[in-house]
């Protein structure tokens, strides 16, 4: 059965984004058994988020699907036992593509709430492209070994026709002089061409001479403010190819130059896959969540790397030996806490 799941093409529209929210648990065990102490758990779930799930495969089993969802065996539930759904979660079966579906379906949320929302729909879906990757597709739900495989994903976006959107732009209040930059193609096999990248005014001037056409311009843009350059992206993926920041949406991928970046303003609806993060640490980048055209500030992270406090105590600790000694006994009964460590020697 799960290799005609697998079948399937999967896509996801959020109607609205979630909120991330960590609870804890106190579980207890049986007087009598081993461990009667308490073990304190957490739990995570997304809160006040609204998805509108498709699936697009042979009729036959999207039928068959649908009356398993209609008249389920066991009580349904979403994410977590003590989450049941409040309404039915079946809105149909049509003839048409996934992707026309997820556009044309109605909204999952009252129109006075559809305002407040973003201006784009965010729209995960199946690809054969390779650019995201996501690591959910079942090959085993046995108890003893579950195991997942990738699936291709890309990400696209449906426009909110009834938000109540009023533009601002606060860079333009912080005084920075801003360099729009569009598509181009790049030969990374050219040593020139990897040494224009570290430079942002080489790089502006060699798409100002080499474009012609209408630009695109929506996709993100770099601010100088007090010597720091800043890029600010919303609605599009981040990941890597080499040593550049490769940024995808709707107008196509566009490299930005890792050296020549001192912060990253994520906006709403960014996704960062582990490539892209590896190279923003490594380039010693620092990112902001912010909101939408930088508004609100969310939260923001500096690479371990931006200062060399962890290097320096390491350093001292493994210079000293009974410093050393002690990481190491720590380690060890960290490894295997029934064990007397006072006494080891190295």
């Amino acid at each position: 059965m799960l290799a005609k799941l697998r079948q399937l093409r999967f896509g996801v529209r959020v109607d609205q984004e979630r909120k991330a929210l960590q609870d804890f648990q106190m579980a207890h065990r049986l007087p009598g058994t081993k461990d009667e102490e308490a073990t304190l758990t957490y739990r995570d779930y997304l809160c006040d988020a609204v998805f509108v799930v498709g699936l697009e495969g042979e009729p036959e089993l999207l039928e068959k699907l649908h009356y398993a969802v209609k008249h389920p065996a066991y009580p349904l539930f979403l994410g977590r036992r003590s989450c049941p759904p409040t309404q039915s979660i079946c809105l149909g079966i049509e003839d048409g593509t996934l992707e026309k579906e997820l556009r044309n379906i109605s909204w999952q949320k009252p129109a006075w709430q559809r305002k407040n929302q973003y201006p784009n729909l965010r729209v995960i879906l199946d690809s054969d492209s390779s650019y995201a990757q996501q690591r959910d597709v079942p090959i085993s739900f046995s108890p003893i070994r579950r195991e997942f495989v990738f699936r291709n994903i890309e990400e696209v976006s449906i426009p909110n026709p009834d938000r109540d959107f009023t533009a601002h732009d606060p860079m333009a209040e912080l005084g920075g002089d801003q360099m729009r930059l569009t598509r181009m193609a790049l030969d990374t096999r050219k040593r020139r061409t990897m040494l224009a990248l570290s430079y942002p005014s080489i790089f502006h001037g060699a798409v100002e001479q080499s474009f012609s056409g209408e630009r695109c311009e929506k996709l993100w843009r770099i601010d100088n403010l007090r010597g720091m350059t800043f890029p600010y992206l919303e609605h599009c993926t981040i990941n890597r190819e080499d040593s550049a920041i490769a940024v995808r949406d709707d107008c196509g991928i566009l490299h930005v130059p890792a050296a020549a970046i001192s912060v990253l303003l994520l906006g709403p609806g960014t996704s960062v896959t582990h490539r892209g993060m590896e190279l923003i640490g490594d380039s010693g980048v620092s990112v902001v969540w912010v909101g939408e055209h930088g508004v609100r500030y969310y939260a923001g992270g500096r690479p371990l790397t931006h200062r060399s406090e962890l290097l320096l105590r390491q350093a001292e600790l493994v210079s000293n030996q009974r410093l050393h000694l002690s990481v190491a006994r720590k380690m060890y009964e960290m490894r295997f806490p029934e064990e007397d460590v006072s006494k080891l020697t190295m």
